[in-house]
């Protein structure tokens, strides 16, 4: 085949594109970070950020909330079983990329604000109580409800919140329970509280007897989502098998990105777009893109029409969208 010349980096596109979402939708404090770093707190803020989508309420055997939270309670149940965007009643931090939610990282367990109007700023109204839960694709799992601040300072070390899933859904912890070993010491909530602030996992020993850990996935060293590091770590492999795909075989990623053609282009530019929750790789002036799932590489190549139908949409066409 003829001398092609390839200018490829999916990392670097893909971290420019979530770099420009996160601009466009008023996040902060991503500027300062490498683009390792960028992707590893976007894996833990797409952790952190509920999807829309209908879920069914579940309460806890010992559900509890006062009267003055009822009503924001209300509206936010609302909007889980509606499946409308509960993500302004999160902290305000979930805007900062370099913030980490101790409490979900180490027990995957959420809290929400209760406020019943909005700010401009999108977020609902602070409050002194916020709402405990765990969440799933279909289902919501309300824990309880708790004052927070300086009122109940210990909200985020309470392992009575573990002894509380155990007992109305023991399911959800089944997996990270501790197995293998004929005894692990007793962790104090005072104790688990220092070893968080030194981003130390351990394991909580709950009433059943048995000892948990990691019901969140855990944290790093520095605090960050071990979830969100093996995530990113699983997507930037991804990236690098599609260039090693493409680079180790040009002429069949030419034949695929230009099908027909009897001339290939001397010079190939070859590019990661972001399209929602779909990644796809596209060549400039080319009919065919490659999309990055799981577990395979796909290439389609469309019909004029399909073009024409795709690019109404905004979907992907060819590098130009």
């Amino acid at each position: 085949m003829p001398y092609c010349t390839v200018r490829m980096d999916l990392f670097a596109d893909f971290c420019q594109a979530i770099r420009a979402e996160l601009k466009s939708n008023g996040f902060r404090n991503f500027s300062v970070l490498s683009d390792a770093d960028l992707a590893i707190r976007y894996q833990g803020l797409m952790q952190r950020l509920v999807p829309d989508r209908p879920r069914r309420v579940l309460w806890s055997r010992s559900f509890t909330c006062p009267a003055e939270a009822r009503e924001g309670l209300a509206k936010l149940s609302h909007l889980f079983v509606k499946g409308e965007n509960i993500n302004g009643h999160l902290s305000s931090s979930v805007r900062d990329l370099r913030y980490d939610d101790l409490l979900f990282n180490d027990w995957g367990i959420f809290h929400f604000h209760l406020g019943a109007t909005y700010r401009k700023d999108g977020f609902c109204e602070r409050t002194k109580h916020v709402l405990l839960a765990k969440i799933t694709n279909d289902f919501v799992y309300f824990i309880d409800v708790r004052p927070h601040g300086f009122t109940n300072p210990t909200l985020w070390f309470q392992q009575d919140l573990l002894n509380v899933i155990l007992e109305s859904w023991p399911f959800l912890l089944e997996s990270y329970r501790v197995r293998g070993f004929l005894s692990v010491n007793a962790v104090s909530e005072s104790e688990h509280s220092r070893l968080r602030k030194a981003r130390c996992n351990a394991a909580i020993q709950l009433r059943d007897g048995h000892s948990y850990f990691g019901a969140g996935g855990g944290y790093a060293l520095n605090g960050t989502s071990i979830q969100a590091v093996t995530q990113s770590d699983w997507f930037r492999e991804s990236l690098d098998k599609a260039s090693r795909y493409i680079l180790c075989d040009l002429s069949r990623a030419l034949r695929l990105f230009f099908p027909g053609y009897k001339r290939w282009p001397s010079e190939l530019r070859i590019r990661l777009l972001k399209l929602g929750g779909q990644i796809v790789v596209v060549a400039d002036g080319s009919p065919s893109w490659m999309e990055i799932k799981p577990t395979e590489v796909v290439f389609y190549c469309l019909s004029e029409p399909e073009q024409a139908r795709r690019a109404t949409l905004g979907l992907p066409v060819d590098a130009s969208v």
